[in-house]
């Protein structure tokens, strides 16, 4: 997973999801046990190779089973799901990049192996 930020998001905005989305591996239980099996990630402003595309975080999660996946994944995807990834995603989204008809362009995902 990957962020870009809208403009008007502060380095203290972009440190606190940093920070919340790296807890995450901590936060999230299902059945009251962890499910993440690790979680890492941090900034990425000073590619070398200039090829981020404004992207200015990344992060690799990794499940034990697609079942964990999904509930990690939320809704609308699935109806029982993490509340804590929920209560991230309610702080970090409203602060990522909208293109021009107000729609979420600030979060790259890919899915491997799931």
């Amino acid at each position: 997973m990957a962020f870009r930020y809208k403009a008007s998001t502060t380095e203290q905005q972009r440190a606190e999801v940093l920070s919340r989305f790296l807890a995450l591996e901590h936060e999230c239980k299902r059945a009251g046990e962890n499910y993440i099996v690790s979680l890492i990630g941090g900034d990425c402003t000073r590619s070398l190779e200039g090829l981020t595309a404004g992207f200015e975080q990344v992060f690799v999660v990794t499940f034990e089973s697609r079942g964990d996946f999904e509930y990690y994944l939320g809704a609308p995807f699935v109806s029982d799901f993490d509340p804590a990834h929920d209560d991230f995603k309610k702080f970090a989204i409203p602060l990522l990049s909208v293109d021009e008809d107000g729609n979420t362009n600030g979060a790259m995902v890919f899915d491997i192996g799931v």
